[in-house]
């Protein structure tokens, strides 16, 4: 197990994310499922059990069987705190979880051990990053739109600077500017000279999206049926088909806590 201070330690070669004859449990079969998502890459998730997989990762659920892999090794072994650092999730529907954003924005540098200034100098680069002016600090949830809360909860997980960005029916909520800004932030990586984060999203995926995903899974019955590049996908026969997902067959009262 990782030590707090410490991330994983995994070779180049190994995938970002996998999975090994990962079976579901509950109502809805799910699996035997395994696959591997290397480092860097852009993943559609598409179909019933999709969101089930993004908590598997994060260990909001577990599988009933099998194995879940995150940076190199089981989701098991990696300790919580820093697997929260590394792969992080944010869901369409995620709330402020604080009176004000900019107490939003700190509580995950806190936690981290940041000290007072150096959380100040991340968080205002941050809103830099994200193209929100100050004066949002002060504002309250009963202030921001659900869309705004989103973009907050983007931010926030930024100032992690996770090596793995799970976004859970998210896209379709973005503005075009919104979408093509993420864009351009993940395709820059969070800092000068490192990686470009890994991303899997789940839920509708708008046109733009389409052209910058690289490849794509599709879940049929609880199976892997397809696992091929994004531009080998015929996605005019999905449309908003590509949006049908029954909710998480294990639910968590944890998700709410996520981000």
């Amino acid at each position: 197990m990782s030590s707090p201070n410490q991330s994983p330690t995994s070779s180049d070669s190994a995938p970002a994310l996998a999975l090994v004859a990962a079976r579901g449990q509950g109502r809805r079969p799910l699996g035997p499922l395994s696959g591997a998502i290397a480092s860097g890459e852009r993943v559609a998730i598409l179909g019933p059990g999709s969101r089930d997989l993004l908590r598997w990762w994060v260990r909001l659920a577990d599988p009933a069987q099998g194995q879940v892999m995150a940076l190199g090794q089981s989701v098991q072994a990696i300790d919580p705190k820093i697997l929260r650092q590394q792969v992080a999730l944010v869901r369409g529907d995620a709330p402020l979880l604080a009176p004000t954003v900019a107490e939003a924005l700190a509580a995950p540098l806190r936690w981290a051990g940041q000290s007072p200034i150096t959380l100040e100098s991340l968080v205002l680069a941050a809103l830099d990053r994200f193209g929100l002016d100050r004066s949002w600090l002060t504002k309250r949830d009963f202030q921001l739109s659900p869309a705004d809360r989103l973009w907050v909860a983007l931010v926030r997980a930024s100032l992690w600077e996770p090596t793995v960005l799970l976004l859970e029916d998210l896209w379709p909520q973005l503005t075009q500017g919104q979408g093509d800004r993420l864009q351009r932030i993940l395709d820059a990586g969070w800092r000068t000279g490192q990686a470009k984060p890994t991303v899997v999203v789940t839920g509708a995926v708008p046109p733009p999206l389409t052209r910058w995903l690289t490849r794509v899974w599709m879940l049929e019955e609880g199976q892997l049926t397809r696992d091929r590049p994004a531009g080998d996908w015929d996605w005019s026969d999905w449309g908003d088909r590509t949006a049908l997902d029954a909710p998480p067959s294990q639910e968590s009262d944890a998700d709410a806590d996520w981000f």
